[in-house]
């Protein structure tokens, strides 16, 4: 008997330091938080605040409403081995994104208006709640107009452009402009004399203390062309025929390049070639004629502005070649005969000889060529020159063209010899013809001569 009865007495004392225990569980845990009055804007969420000391192994639920008997339970959590379960029945509001548990906190996703209510959370057992309420206000906006309205501006340079964000909301936004660093604080920005330095993006910053910030991009063009000419002035070389011509352009939008000569526009073609390299563009001229010579204007334009560039392709003969030394009636006068290729007409020749081993050089310009022969650029021409007999003299000959572009001097200088004297052999034939023809017409006047003296 005694045995059942020890047994009995220690059940019972279990029972009764179970229960103790149990009711230091609930003594326990305690609600920290405080009723409170929340905001959400729609669209938004909101985070509804539970702290609870001491859960234990409690279980803590969320209701929806007002009354106690209207309250709705839209969420349930229990701690289990340590950490929080939501129960099955409520999943699929978690799954669908409307609700969610951070610790013993709700959030609500996605408000609307429907949303708006009171929110209480317990503790089962415990006797301790605390009760939330949600205001569910239309979204805090800055509303902002801008002009102009595509955010888009073109200004020629030294002329003024204003800038506006005009934004409404509550509290009144503040706007405040900067490009890169700050520059201004209100619904306008204007810029005066604008210079090419102030393209680029501006920004408007309009804020105040509850709606989410606007910002606003100008874009803002300062279009202009601006064209030099490399060289204004372009020498083409006779014998190699071609030249090249340059003109560095900038502009803002990016500009067009066309060449024009006399006759119009300058085709791209297999003896006019078009190409560029960076910011410099070429027109590269072949086959060169004399028709080709003159100005040519690079124009460049864009839809804004336009501008151009002069270059004046000139051209330098080539080298002279002596062709020929004839003798005259005079024996100590020679005729000289040269020939150069010119795409230019020739303007004069600078004629320089010199006896050989002198150094006293004697110079003279001689006239030019008026006409080319046998081709456009074919140039023939003779002078006279008295030179001592019996010597050897070197003569330099050097052509110079329109524009006063001269050509090559003479690598070799053209040495001539004079005979001691004039002899038959090196008198022209026709020379002598003439002589004789002078001579026989004074023989047979001779009778007539006898007889006016008789």
């Amino acid at each position: 008997m005694f045995p059942s009865v020890f047994v009995l007495c220690a059940g019972l004392l279990t029972l009764n330091s179970a229960s103790a225990a149990r009711g230091r569980e609930r003594v326990a845990a305690r609600m920290l938080t405080e009723p409170g009055h929340f905001e959400g804007e729609v669209g938004h969420s909101v985070t509804l605040p539970c702290s609870i000391s001491d859960v234990g192994r409690r279980s803590v639920f969320w209701f929806k409403g007002e009354a106690p008997n209207d309250r709705e339970l839209i969420m349930q959590q229990k701690n289990t081995r340590g950490r929080f379960v939501v129960p099955r029945q409520f999943h699929d509001i978690l799954r669908s994104g409307k609700l969610g548990m951070h610790g013993n906190n709700l959030t609500i996703y996605d408000l609307t208006f429907e949303d708006e209510d009171s929110y209480t959370c317990s503790m089962a057992w415990a006797r301790q709640t605390v009760t939330h309420t949600l205001d569910v206000i239309e979204r805090r906006e800055i509303q902002v107009t801008y002009e102009p309205s595509n955010m888009r501006a073109s200004v020629t340079v030294g002329d003024t452009i204003i800038l506006t964000c005009n934004a409404t909301g509550d509290p009144l936004p503040t706007v405040i402009w900067y490009k890169e660093d700050f520059l201004h604080e209100g619904p306008m920005l204007t810029l005066s004399d604008v210079r090419r330095e102030d393209a680029g993006q501006y920004t408007c910053l309009s804020a105040n203390s509850l709606a989410p910030d606007e910002e606003g991009v100008f874009e803002v063009q300062v279009p202009y062309v601006e064209v030099k000419a490399e060289m204004t002035k372009v020498e083409a070389q006779s014998d190699l025929r071609q030249a090249l011509l340059a003109c560095r352009i900038n502009g803002e939008p990016q500009p067009e390049v066309v060449w024009y000569n006399s006759e119009g526009p300058v085709p791209n073609d297999d003896t006019h070639r078009y190409f560029s390299r960076n910011d410099i563009h070429y027109l590269q001229l072949q086959q060169l004629t004399p028709s080709d010579l003159g100005n040519y204007q690079c124009y460049v334009y864009n839809q804004w502005s336009r501008d151009l560039a002069t270059v004046t392709v000139v051209a330098a003969p080539g080298p002279v070649h002596v062709v020929g030394v004839t003798p005259t009636q005079d024996p100590l006068t020679y005729n000289f005969t040269w020939e150069v290729e010119s795409l230019a007409p020739i303007s004069f020749y600078y004629f320089t000889y010199k006896e050989e081993g002198s150094d006293e050089v004697v110079s003279s310009s001689v006239e030019g060529s008026p006409e080319p022969q046998g081709n456009a650029t074919h140039y023939v021409k003779s002078t006279f020159l008295t030179l001592n007999p019996a010597t050897t003299y070197q003569v330099f000959i050097r052509a110079v063209a329109e524009e006063y572009q001269p050509g090559p001097e003479m690598i070799h200088p053209f040495n001539v010899t004079v005979p001691e004297q004039r002899t038959w052999d090196t008198v022209d034939k026709e020379d002598l013809w003439k002589v004789l023809k002078r001579t026989l017409n004074i023989i047979s006047k001779l009778p007539q001569v006898a007889r006016a003296i008789q």
